[in-house]
């Protein structure tokens, strides 16, 4: 017999592949951010627009990424865990050093240190190098089916050369595998779905 802890363990798991479901539009978002910095210009003259809303799209790949680790993915590799820990940490530099430039504008005032620009850089920096830490420690532990972590190990690497140094289009090019690296992990729990309601129905028609 399910007792009610199997249907709150039960909920509970369901709840955690919804989340991990944000890494999707997270990273669609991400990378199409060079458009949406595109049109931001277009229309209002300034990137600005665009970028104060940019930590939305770090947000919902933030919680994607709490939820997969809870889901127990990459919990029993280092590297992993320090990914985990490194992304969550360049998530909040980010969120900061947006909200000092473009709400707070204080770079207006300190021109020549640009607290906020550097502190979005360094956050960005870490964010990058924290996702390719936790997408190699789930390769290794594997956590992750290899159709799942090669890609999006190949992403998370773009996105370490991306934030290094200024690549003009080559580096739009790998911001936006960054992105479509976190996009392609977060359709993962669709694929998982859509397989065992398969195995289900494969069961039932045997039976």
């Amino acid at each position: 017999m399910f007792g009610p802890k199997s249907a709150l363990s039960g909920l509970l798991s369901k709840l955690l592949w919804l989340g991990a479901l944000l890494c999707f539009p997270g990273g669609v978002l991400w990378a199409l951010s060079p458009l949406g910095t595109y049109l931001s210009e277009m229309k209002y003259k300034s990137p600005d627009t665009f970028w104060k809303l940019f930590p939305s799209t770090v947000l919902l790949i933030s919680v994607g990424l709490i939820c997969y680790r809870l889901r127990g993915v990459g919990q029993n590799s280092r590297i992993g865990s320090i990914g985990f820990y490194t992304a969550l940490f360049g998530a909040g530099l980010v969120t900061v050093g947006d909200v000092l430039k473009f709400y707070l504008q204080i770079d207006d005032t300190y021109l020549l240190t640009a607290p906020g620009w550097h502190t979005l850089r360094i956050g960005l920096f870490f964010f990058a190098v924290g996702s390719l830490l936790f997408a190699v420690g789930a390769s290794r532990s594997e956590t992750l089916p290899r159709w799942v972590f090669l890609p999006f190990v190949f992403g998370t690497a773009c996105g370490v050369l991306a934030v290094v140094r200024d690549l003009g289009y080559v580096g739009v090019a790998l911001w936006v595998l960054f992105g479509a690296g976190w996009a392609w992990v977060g359709l993962f729990p669709v694929a998982e779905l859509a397989s065992r309601l398969w195995s289900r129905r494969r069961t039932k028609l045997e039976a």
